[in-house]
């Protein structure tokens, strides 16, 4: 797929903070994490499957060694929740986005072919909100190679 700029309007997503290293993530993690959240997502899109979307992760690419990541419901099942999930706001953004597939190799590597992609465009990556946003199709497999909407923020 190609690479597009797309715009999220405001909104205030509800979900939980992973904090961690880069090791720690590639040790799986921050996957663990998203399994717990997706389980969750499963359970409050029971009967409701054809209305609700997929997870939301934001980056914070803000810790010496590490980062932050938002594990955010979609903001339909959040009321559903009932649990004292904690909320961010966000502006409307613009992002640099594509849809990641098993078959584009490495996240890494397609988010540097991303930001190749922006600079030839004439844009840049702002990060003054948020380094990142993943949007996970309803029901990943977390054991296969990735599948996730890669997206950036651009000015």
């Amino acid at each position: 797929m190609a690479f597009e700029v797309v715009t999220r309007p405001a909104q205030t997503l509800c979900g939980k903070m992973w904090e961690g290293s880069y090791d720690a993530a590639a040790a799986g993690h921050v996957k663990e994490f998203i399994a717990d959240m997706e389980r969750l997502r499963s359970r409050l899109a029971a009967g409701h499957e054809g209305e609700a979307s997929g997870l939301v992760g934001i980056s914070f690419n803000d810790i010496p060694g590490g980062f932050r990541y938002l594990v955010a419901l979609p903001p339909q099942l959040a009321p559903r929740s009932g649990l004292a999930l904690s909320a961010f706001s966000f502006p409307s953004m613009r992002f640099a986005a594509v849809w990641h597939e098993a078959a584009d190799g490495d996240v890494f590597a397609h988010y540097e072919r991303m930001f190749a992609w922006i600079e030839a465009q004439g844009l840049r990556r702002v990060t003054d909100v948020c380094h990142h946003r993943e949007e996970y199709p309803p029901q990943p497999d977390l054991h296969a190679p990735p599948r996730l909407r890669l997206m950036t923020p651009v000015a």
